[in-house]
């Protein structure tokens, strides 16, 4: 009988080991995934003590473990205590992490195909401004009870249209690209369909045509839905200056109106014209082109966004902060930000780390003129550039959005915000759908 208590300890002991180590072991990815987002992605927010907390009850573990197979059954009572000890040690720092998200002081990235996700584990997936995708907006709900449903608000915050949709883009020219039932349409500010849903993917009307996906290729629509540009593209953007990015094998290059190259598919990245200027990626740096594809500031940055109000926000390789350059590629503002966004109105945003508290840092936003200084109280977990005077912030998980004083002008109360265009802003809600 003895023999036997001794056994079912034994293996007890085991299971609860094993399912300590399972949750140390998913700590180390978490964190070692953090640790690459920061060499990769210049985030280098790794949480040590935290990760400190999850070893301590790991090592006592395999210590009491290693106890539980050598020792009498005495000593092995003790150590099975210590072992629950530890497992409970450890589960619970798992669930203070997730009562009080201490995960989202470190959001790793994640890069699919042509959009970077930030996410948060458990949670939820959401896009973040950067370089070239601000025309694209997504929000993936993990759980699978709820599901994300767009909509558009006025700069008062009243919903013009209520949520509805599976996706949605902004408003330009009068109409927005919108998803339901797995297609994509287009619809106007009074939430009439104007272009019935038909097509597997759609960005927003410039210069009077969208681009949209058929049959897994992209061209390009005028406002009547008429295929102007046959779908040949493995990708394609918005038109800006006459001319529209678009994705030929693994390059990029840019059309004309017509569909004829004006610049030639060869560069491994692509950004938008911005005031007669584009930011491509030749190798593993970014530099700008002009409209005849001419390479006007030599390719020298890390990371580097389009031109606006004649500056451009650009990582430099020295330093790896953000500043931001002229038209000469002289800089204008020192790098000296975590990261920077376009400027609106004589004002941009840039994130500053700053310590917080105990051993923890923090990313602050504030908001600078075009000197480089700071006009702004901080103010924490914004999503995005200003658009329309209009910036998105989080609080507690929900979308609001502030002026450009910081002064909150709609409560957060959405899950997902976009920036404002034409006087309105996409907006999402969960729907619970169980």
């Amino acid at each position: 009988m003895g023999k036997t208590v001794s056994i079912l300890v034994r293996y007890a002991a085991a299971v609860v080991c094993v399912l300590g180590l399972l949750n140390f072991g998913w700590a180390l990815f978490r964190w070692g995934l953090m640790v690459w987002v920061g060499l990769h992605f210049d985030e280098p927010y790794v949480d040590w003590v935290m990760l400190i907390l999850h070893c301590v009850p790991a090592v006592i573990l395999l210590v009491c473990f290693a106890a539980v197979l050598c020792l009498g059954r005495k000593r092995q009572r003790i150590c099975m205590a210590m072992t629950i000890i530890a497992v409970v040690g450890s589960v619970t720092l798992f669930l203070v992490e997730t009562r009080f998200k201490l995960y989202q002081l470190m959001a790793p990235v994640m890069h699919i195909g042509d959009t970077y996700y930030y996410f948060s584990v458990g949670q939820r997936l959401h896009y973040d401004n950067w370089p070239w995708y601000k025309d694209v907006v997504l929000y993936a709900e993990t759980r699978e009870s709820k599901r994300i449903l767009y909509g558009y608000i006025d700069s008062k915050g009243k919903e013009v249209i209520e949520p509805q949709f599976d996706g949605a883009r902004p408003f330009s020219t009068g109409f927005a690209a919108v998803e339901t039932g797995g297609k994509w349409g287009f619809v106007d500010v009074e939430g009439g369909w104007v272009i019935e849903p038909q097509f597997e993917k759609a960005y927003e009307f410039c210069e009077g045509l969208a681009p949209v996906q058929l049959e897994g290729k992209w061209g390009f629509i005028d406002v009547d839905g008429g295929l102007i540009i046959k779908a040949l593209y493995e990708k394609a953007y918005v038109f800006s200056s006459g001319l529209a990015r678009v994705k030929v094998g693994e390059v990029y290059g840019f059309i004309r109106r017509t569909g004829e190259f004006a610049i030639e598919p060869q560069f491994e990245r692509a950004g938008p014209f911005r005031e007669g200027l584009a930011v491509v990626r030749v190798g593993e740096q970014y530099g700008y082109i002009d409209e005849s594809g001419h390479m006007v500031i030599e390719p020298q940055f890390i990371k580097a966004q389009e031109f606006s109000e004649g500056l451009a926000p650009v990582e430099v390789a020295d330093s790896g902060n953000w500043g931001y350059i002229d038209k000469g590629g002289k800089l204008a503002v020192d790098p000296e930000y975590a990261f920077a966004f376009t400027y609106s109105d004589g004002l941009a945003s840039v994130r500053v780390v700053r310590q917080g508290w105990g051993y923890r840092r923090r990313l602050e936003r504030y908001v600078i003129d075009r000197g480089g200084r700071i006009v702004s109280n901080p103010f924490f977990e914004t999503a995005g550039s200003f658009s329309e005077g209009y910036a998105t912030i989080e609080v507690d998980g929900k979308i609001g959005y502030v002026n450009k004083d910081g002064a909150v002008v709609i409560e957060p109360r959405f899950d997902v915000g976009g920036s404002f265009h034409e006087g309105y802003a996409r907006i999402g809600v969960k729907e619970d759908v169980r």
